[in-house]
């Protein structure tokens, strides 16, 4: 393996058809991920002068460093997106709790940050083709409910029937639908003494001028001053 790159150097002059331009310098998150490999890979990369490499050469020196081995006793730790992957998919898959215990045990470790990056690769590529588990249901009427500090509007589609949950945005000014991973987490905890009350729901609904039992908007005079639509009031006691 080569010590150093044969690419010019990061900020150099270059040339082509059209003049001179300067080339340019390894980003710094190219540079932060060398700098990982060389501290965790066994390699002869002992004179690389990281300032002057330009982004080809940065890409070619980082497959390179992929392709060498760990040093000894050297766990590459997971990347955050793969361990919140992971771990609604331990959530959501039949076993998924099992064999994660499984892993853990055979690692002698606690808990999904501390196993390698790629145990937990491997405990993903395990569970994606696990089943989904069947979430149970523990209430009957559409409306808002308060789990884990929030409130959300738990609706059924007009046609499909399925449960949809959700929840108001601040940035859009509006109710959005949450992602398939909320859904699962909210539906599978929610029961009817999560259900809002009446003055709850009146005091929610002001705040943010929109009804969060229907998440419309409270246009009327009379809705907006009592902050919920007398249609969706009947709901709540």
């Amino acid at each position: 393996m080569p010590n150093t790159t044969t690419h010019r150097k990061g900020g150099s002059k270059g040339a082509n058809g059209y003049g001179e331009y300067k080339v340019r310098n390894a980003s710094p998150k190219q540079i932060a991920f060398i700098e990982n490999l060389l501290a965790t890979k066994n390699h002869n990369y002992n004179n690389l002068n990281l300032a002057e490499l330009n982004v080809q050469g940065a890409g070619e020196i980082i497959n390179a460093l992929l392709s060498c081995d760990n040093k000894a006793g050297v766990v590459i730790a997971p990347t955050e997106r793969q361990v919140q992957f992971a771990q609604s998919l331990v959530t959501s898959k039949e076993g998924g709790q099992e064999l994660l215990a499984n892993v853990l045990q055979s690692r002698s470790v606690h808990s999904l940050e501390q196993l390698s990056r790629s145990d937990v690769s491997a405990l993903i590529n395990g569970l994606k083709t696990s089943k989904t588990k069947e979430v149970v249901i523990q209430i009957k009427d559409v409306g808002a409910y308060l789990v884990d500090e929030t409130i959300y509007s738990i609706r059924q589609g007009q046609e499909s029937k399925k449960w949809q949950v959700w929840s108001y945005s601040d940035e859009a000014k509006k109710y959005q639908r949450n992602d398939k991973e909320v859904e699962t987490k909210v539906l599978s905890k929610v029961d009817e003494t999560n259900r809002l009350t009446l003055d709850q729901a009146i005091k929610y609904s002001a705040q943010v001028g929109i009804c969060c039992h229907c998440g419309r908007t409270l246009t009327v005079l009379k809705s907006v001053a009592g902050g919920i639509g007398p249609i969706c009031a009947k709901r709540y006691r």
